[in-house]
């Protein structure tokens, strides 16, 4: 993904944290409903077999278990970015940075995928994410390698 130049604002980066949030919150909100009607359908008693329907029931719970991980993850993104201080502008790269490089443009807060803002790209990236631990903590002017390509920090926001 090329970066184009432009110079980044702190209303463009709180667009993009908005744009997160919405996006992760109705991830949320549709995954925690689906949990709920599984959760509805396991107790209905549309089976007359009283041993199928526990087996249908338990299968469901089971399932119900499996994917809660999934739902506390798309809770603690929500709260990561609803706790994130994007106000001012930051001199390193830090969790709620926006930074553009010679070669992208990453919103370091949770992982999503590539997105556009105002006809320019972005990635959002997590405090984990290799790439943001080779640049964590430089300036604007620094470089880091990336995939075996130096990348230099154009803009801090």
């Amino acid at each position: 993904m090329e970066s184009k130049i432009i110079d980044i604002t702190v209303e463009q980066k709180q667009e993009i944290l908005q744009e997160l949030i919405r996006e992760k919150q109705l991830q949320f909100d549709e995954f925690e409903a689906a949990q709920l009607q599984k959760l509805k359908s396991s107790n209905s008693e549309d089976v007359t077999d009283d041993d199928r329907f526990e087996r249908k029931r338990e299968q469901m719970i089971d399932e119900i278990k499996m994917r809660a991980p999934v739902l506390d993850l798309l809770k603690k993104e929500l709260d990561i970015l609803k706790a994130l201080q994007i106000a001012g502008i930051h001199k390193r790269v830090q969790l709620g940075s926006l930074v553009r490089t010679s070669k992208a443009t990453y919103f370091i807060s949770v992982s999503h995928p590539e997105r556009l803002n105002h006809d320019h790209s972005w990635i959002a990236i997590s405090e984990e994410a290799p790439v943001y631990q080779t640049m964590k903590g430089k300036k604007v002017g620094e470089t880091f390698d990336w995939k075996e390509e130096p990348q230099l920090i154009e803009e801090v926001v």
